[in-house]
């Protein structure tokens, strides 16, 4: 199986564990395709949303990019989302990272290990049972995500003004 099959699996997986447990969920497949922030899938009731960066891998460890990451971040501040990294490993259960608990690397990225799922991640029965992090993004930072980073303005970013329609 590829390596994308095996993500689109995993993400279906997912979807069908949300609907189980009374969630709206959808999967959002242009993520990462597109220029703008998009999780790979979106989970909520009426007082809970959640954005989900999902990975899947047979490997001991799984790596997740720096502007991955901050993408997660920008759509969850604008969305009013939480914000998670969802890992399935084979033969184990699927886990949710906070992305403050997330391990960097020495390049900037992100990783998580089975070891470190285990240890710092929620199971899905945990994840759906728990009340909205108490360490929500606060309005400064959804300010701060919403305007984008100063270095990046005028660049091609979430802000950029739409084209217009064509008149009918």
């Amino acid at each position: 199986m590829s390596k994308k099959s095996k993500g689109i699996n995993a993400e279906r997986e997912l979807l069908h564990l949300f609907w189980g447990a009374d969630f709206v969920a959808l999967r959002a497949p242009a993520s990462g395709s597109i220029r703008y922030p998009c999780p790979d899938l979106l989970a909520g009731t009426l007082t809970r949303k959640l954005a989900i960066e999902c990975k899947a891998t047979r490997a001991q460890r799984v790596y997740i990019g720096a502007e991955q990451v901050k993408n997660l971040k920008r759509f969850g501040a604008i969305f009013g989302a939480e914000c998670w990294i969802g890992v399935r490993f084979d033969k184990l259960e699927w886990h949710f990272i906070a992305l403050d608990d997330l391990a960097m690397t020495e390049g900037g990225n992100h990783v998580v290990s089975q070891k470190h799922a285990k240890r710092r991640g929620l199971l899905f029965e945990e994840l759906i049972a728990t009340s909205p992090l108490s360490r929500d993004i606060t309005s400064i930072d959804i300010q701060n995500f919403a305007q984008g980073d100063a270095k990046n303005e005028g660049k091609d970013d979430v802000h950029a003004k739409p084209a217009k329609l064509p008149a009918k």
